[in-house]
């Protein structure tokens, strides 16, 4: 994605400093020549309507071919170890982790962890300046481990919403009645945060997202910690 927004911004600087430089030489020609410039009897050139048909044809095919790869290779999910499932409400989200089984009796049961991450309120941010950050902050995080395949399922209960984390890349919208997906792959450790990017009501700017990005072993250690808790 970093790559191909370098490349798409190389084509925008060529095109602008062309532009720019075309129309800085026709408003100092026009300048230069007393504003009386005589009109060119010129009506139609061929040469030109090829020229500027061509290139823009070319920049857009050099732009097209490898965005069609990347919106392939963002789709096609291999087989993923952990699968999530994301729910917008007003306003706040809901998430569900699937692909989780428990070893009872010699047997693997499936079970669900489920729980919703709400805003952190002023007054706590306040009273944790350095660890919280306002709008942005909730009281619990999404935990996902390093370098997983994970499955994110997002959807709706009441309005459109929408999931958008900007350093993941990922903004899918959560439509009731309807269920979208999107592969990650994340490849750095940290906290990462995002917002609904849909209008949804009143409280649209108060349903962020957190996520924690965790080592595998780590989110193991996380996982076992909050079942031996329940």
């Amino acid at each position: 994605m970093i790559d191909l927004h370098h490349d798409v911004f190389g084509y925008l600087v060529f095109i602008s400093l062309f532009v720019f430089y075309i129309l800085t030489f026709t408003i100092y020609t026009f300048w230069e020549n007393g504003h009386n410039y005589p009109p060119s009897d010129i009506r139609y050139n061929t040469q030109i309507e090829i020229i500027w048909t061509v290139i823009p044809t070319i920049i857009l095919f050099l732009i097209a071919v490898p965005s069609f790869s990347l919106i392939y290779a963002m789709e096609e999910l291999l087989w993923p170890a952990l699968t999530v499932r994301a729910v917008g409400n007003q306003w706040f989200w809901d998430y569900e982790y699937g692909d989780l089984y428990n070893k009872v009796n010699e047997e693997l049961k499936p079970i669900l962890l489920s729980f919703s991450c709400n805003l952190t309120p002023d007054d706590v941010v306040l009273s944790d300046l350095g660890h919280s950050t306002r709008l942005l902050s909730t009281d619990r995080w999404l935990v996902l481990p390093e370098e997983l395949q994970i499955r994110l399922l997002i959807t709706a209960q009441d309005v459109l919403h929408s999931w958008t984390v900007p350093s993941f890349g990922v903004k899918l919208d959560g439509c009731p009645g309807r269920l979208n997906q999107v592969g990650l792959v994340l490849k750095r450790l940290g906290l990462f945060y995002g917002q609904c990017s849909e209008i949804c009501g009143v409280n649209h700017g108060f349903m962020p997202i957190s996520v924690k990005v965790l080592p595998l072993s780590y989110y193991l250690k996380w996982l076992t910690r909050v079942f031996s808790d329940v």
